[in-house]
C-alpha cells in the first residue's frame, strides 16, 4: 500500500477549511478535513494558516473509476466500501468519506490522507487514512 502524494496548493485559514468541507457534505458533517501541512499562526492570533489541496476545484483528483474504502475501527467492525465513482473531485471524496462516518463513532474522525490499495480490473481501490 502506497500513500498518495497530494498537492497542497492552496492556503486556507484552518477554520475556513473545515467550514468549507462541512458545507460540501450532503449529510450531517462529521469529518475533520486534515490533509494539510505546516500550520502557522496568522498575525499572532488563535487562527491557523494551513497548506491544503484546493478542495474547491472541479478538477478530478483521480481519473477513471475509483472505489474508496476504510477498515478503521471507529467506522465499522468490517471494511466499508463506497460505490464505484468516476473522476471524483474533492467534493465527491469528502462526501463519500463523511457518508461512511454516519453509522460509526463521531469522535475525532480526521481524513488525513489517501492510499493506493490495489486495482481490480479498471477500478482503483483507494483507502482513506483516518486518524
Amino acid at each position: 500500500m502506497k500513500k498518495i502524494n497530494i498537492t497542497l496548493d492552496r492556503i486556507y485559514n484552518y477554520d475556513d477549511l473545515q467550514q468549507l468541507a462541512h458545507a460540501m457534505c450532503t449529510n450531517k458533517p462529521i469529518l475533520s478535513f486534515s490533509i494539510f501541512d505546516t500550520a502557522e499562526s496568522m498575525d499572532g492570533e488563535d487562527t491557523w494558516r494551513v497548506y491544503a489541496p484546493d478542495i474547491d476545484s472541479t478538477e478530478p483528483v483521480f481519473k477513471g473509476k475509483v472505489q474508496f474504502m476504510t477498515d478503521y475501527w471507529r467506522v465499522s467492525d468490517v471494511p466499508v466500501y463506497s460505490e464505484v465513482v468516476e473522476n471524483p473531485t474533492w467534493m465527491t471524496i469528502i462526501n463519500i468519506f463523511n457518508d461512511m462516518l454516519q453509522n460509526g463513532d463521531e469522535c475525532g474522525i480526521y481524513l488525513e490522507g489517501l492510499y493506493n490499495l490495489k486495482e481490480v480490473g479498471d477500478v482503483k481501490i483507494i483507502k482513506f487514512a483516518i486518524g
